[in-house]
């Protein structure tokens, strides 16, 4: 038996398609003389290479923004590039506008990325969240990393924690919450703490870079080690 089969091939349409996730960028409010940054991938998602051309400042757009990387730069089918932008604001105000990506994307020749954000001048800080260890053993000879973040960047200077006023053996400056603001993880001898058996969390206080005061409590934790358990014994009898 048979069996008849007939068929053309055609060729495919080899065409780039741009893509931006997420298509806008909110920076909500940020301290004059501070900065937080914001990420976008600008995706390809046709079937032949993507040529980003040029970037440049959407017309009336605060040159308080700026990005990484420059173009030109050429993405393959289904790969992508993360553009990372920052707003550093000297006044005070909303500023609001958008970055204009130009492309060799046959139906979009130009996509804007929509910004926004808004200078403050620096006050109280209104909010540094401080992370400790779910556990801190009260005899540790080791290192208890306190993490502070807020919704802005910190650069901390100098910073106190616990009752004897521990400062730390060094600072760091990270991204551990990955939310786009650059935060600060303190080392602390942990003997110098100051933690007591039965002590549930930590105060700091300290100064940023611009001078700017804060305080805080920290997260919840348990306090461990021989001398607790002794004292948890106690408690039972």
């Amino acid at each position: 038996v048979t069996l008849a089969l007939t068929g053309t091939g055609e060729p495919v349409d080899l065409v780039p398609d741009i893509n931006l996730d997420p298509a806008a960028l909110d920076f909500g409010t940020v301290f004059i003389d501070n900065s937080a940054r914001r990420s976008t991938e600008i995706q390809n998602l046709g079937t032949a290479d993507l040529m980003v051309m040029a970037i440049d400042l959407c017309a009336g757009t605060s040159m308080e923004y700026s990005w990484m990387p420059a173009a030109p730069f050429t993405l393959a089918p289904g790969a992508s590039q993360t553009l990372t932008v920052t707003y550093a604001p000297a006044d005070e105000g909303p500023d609001v506008g958008c970055l204009a990506i130009a492309s060799n994307d046959p139906d979009e020749p130009t996509v804007e990325l929509g910004l926004s954000g808004t200078g403050e001048e620096p006050g109280q800080v209104r909010e540094v969240n401080i992370k400790v260890p779910g556990a801190i053993n009260t005899t540790s000879e080791g290192v208890t990393p306190i993490k502070f973040y807020s919704d802005m960047d910190l650069e901390i200077v100098d910073v106190e924690c616990g009752p004897n006023n521990a400062m730390p053996k060094r600072l760091n400056m990270e991204d551990f919450n990955a939310d786009g603001y650059m935060d600060v993880v303190g080392l602390f001898e942990t003997k110098d703490l100051g933690v007591q058996c039965g002590d549930t969390t930590l105060s700091c206080t300290g100064t940023l870079a611009s001078g700017i005061e804060f305080k805080g409590t920290s997260s919840v934790f348990k306090t461990v080690g021989p001398e607790c358990k002794k004292v948890k014994d106690k408690d039972d009898d």
